[in-house]
């Protein structure tokens, strides 16, 4: 009898068996074959039908669903391979291994396409659509929503705004959004709370924040956790913990080519400009008002004229046809002026009811007293006895007058001769002296002229109350006389007891003498 020498699998069977002069007698062993044949490759029961190989149930199928089973290797995949009558296929897979569950379309060129949907309805179609390109869109409703290519992902709005929302566990949620048209925004969908937005390296702990509060609440940015940056409704402040920095640099060709910083330290608040640059501050109509250059100096400004300026050798004021520096009182009121015209005078104006004071190293040499009109002197800061008066003569030929001690009204010019005396054994002529009648007294034996600092022309008149008889009249020069007989000249004069001289400053240590009681 011809009979398959082995029954397990379909492909065994041979089709050409049992031959036609094979006994009846023998069909059993052919069915026995068969059965063994069909149950080794395929099983089932009332549920289920199965595919098997390898004594390994491949597939199965049930009325609601069918299953796709790897073979028993660990590193094979579970296959299901789609095919259209033109021989294309398309593949879904499910890798042991790594878990992933893949769909390919084997045809070259083509993309893949995955719908979403509810029966036969198109109402809330999700489709995915992945390019063979690389391109791959996701779309609702016929409407692309998102999509990826080389430069990243997109979400895309068919109207209004482009939305990215992302749900914690609790429901809770924040929002990613872009305005037609408009703004950028992130948001936190939950009432009252704050946006936080991190930007960090993982493999690094320093990061920045922005922070956003409620709409009247602060808005800040921050830097390893410090507030660097805060605005409130009043304005913005810049912070530190130490010393806060704003820079503010332009940029051309990626080259630093201007800009400064703006520094506010424990103690200071500083502006400072690169190396070779101004700083200016300027209206709003781009007047500049002050500027200080690199050379250090500072200059106001009145229009485009400079009318201040600093500079190495110290402060100048400068003015149109007149330069005028005005001191003003509490009050605002113009106290006084010092004022330089053009080729012209400089003049000191004392504007209101009040004292005008020279001094010469913090001590009162001289005083204007505006409200009685009177000028007086000081030496040492001790008023000196005689007053001028100040008037002014009601005549045609009108001119300056001033009083003298006796009240005689003399024209400017006259000169009294201020009396100092002199009661210590030796005294040195000072430059304040010029102008003076020096009166010897008891105790006095010398008067000395060395290379004082009067000027050429400075004169002094000397008597001889009841100091030593004679005095001694020393220079470091020569003390000419002139006697009415002639002259002569030596560096010693000598002054009797009640004798009366007039010595003339004529060169650095020369002098000229003439009087009474003089040897």
């Amino acid at each position: 009898m011809a009979l398959e020498p082995n029954f397990r699998w379909l492909n065994d069977l041979d089709p050409a068996n049992p031959a036609d002069t094979d006994p009846v007698s023998e069909g059993d062993d052919h069915l026995r074959g068969i059965k063994n044949a069909v149950l080794g490759n395929l099983a089932g029961d009332g549920d289920q039908a199965q595919l098997v190989v390898a004594g390994e149930s491949v597939l199965t199928a049930t009325p609601t669903s069918a299953t796709v089973i790897a073979t028993n290797s660990p590193t094979q995949a579970a296959l299901l391979l789609l095919e259209d009558g033109g021989g294309e296929t398309g593949r879904l897979q499910k890798t042991q291994t790594s878990g992933l569950l893949t769909m390919r379309n084997s045809q070259a060129g083509a993309g893949l396409t995955l719908e979403v949907r509810n029966g036969d309805d198109d109402a809330n179609l999700v489709v995915l659509n992945a390019e063979a390109g690389g391109k791959v869109a996701l779309s609702f409703n016929g409407v692309e929503t998102f999509e990826t290519d080389v430069q990243g992902a997109r979400i895309k709005a068919d109207s209004g705004a482009g939305l990215l929302e992302i749900v914690a566990e609790d429901g809770s949620f924040g929002r990613l959004q872009k305005n037609a048209g408009a703004s950028f925004n992130f948001r936190n969908g939950q009432p009252g709370a704050t946006v936080g937005m991190q930007a960090r390296d993982l493999a690094d702990d320093a990061y920045v924040n922005v922070f956003a509060g409620s709409a009247a609440g602060p808005q800040a940015i921050f830097h390893n956790g410090f507030e660097r940056f805060v605005t409130a409704g009043d304005g913005a402040d810049l912070v530190s913990g130490s010393n806060t920095r704003l820079g503010i640099k332009r940029v051309e060709g990626g080259v630093d080519t201007g800009g400064g910083n703006l520094f506010a330290t424990t103690d200071n608040f500083l502006l400072r400009a690169i190396e070779g640059a101004e700083i200016q501050l300027q209206r709003d109509n781009g007047q500049t008002v002050a500027r200080s250059q690199d050379d250090s100096s500072i200059q106001l400004l009145f229009g485009s004229s400079v009318r201040f300026q600093t500079d190495s050798v110290g402060v100048s004021v400068r003015g149109g046809a007149a330069s005028r520096v005005s001191f003003l009182d509490n009050g605002g009121a113009l106290g006084a002026y010092a004022q330089i015209v053009d080729g012209g005078a400089f003049t000191l104006d004392q504007r209101q009811t009040a004292n005008f004071d020279i001094l010469l190293g913090g001590t009162i040499t001289a005083r204007a007293d505006i409200g009685a009109k009177t000028w007086r002197e000081y030496s040492n800061g001790t008023q000196m006895t005689q007053t001028a008066t100040v008037s002014q003569r009601a005549t045609t030929n009108s001119g300056l007058y001033v009083t003298d001690a006796n009240g005689t009204l003399r024209p400017v010019g006259f000169n009294i001769l201020v009396q100092e005396d002199v009661n210590v054994a030796t005294y040195t002529v000072a430059q304040d002296d010029s102008g003076k009648r020096l009166r010897l007294r008891a105790g006095n034996g010398n008067v000395n002229f060395g290379t004082i600092s009067m000027s050429i022309g400075g004169t002094v008149v000397i008597t001889n109350s009841d100091a030593a008889d004679p005095v001694n009249l020393n220079s470091t020069g020569t003390m000419s006389w002139y006697s009415g007989a002639g002259r002569v000249d030596g560096p010693t004069r000598r002054l009797a007891r009640g004798g009366v001289c007039t010595i003339v400053k004529v060169a650095s240590t020369d002098f000229e003498i003439w009087g009474t009681g003089i040897s």
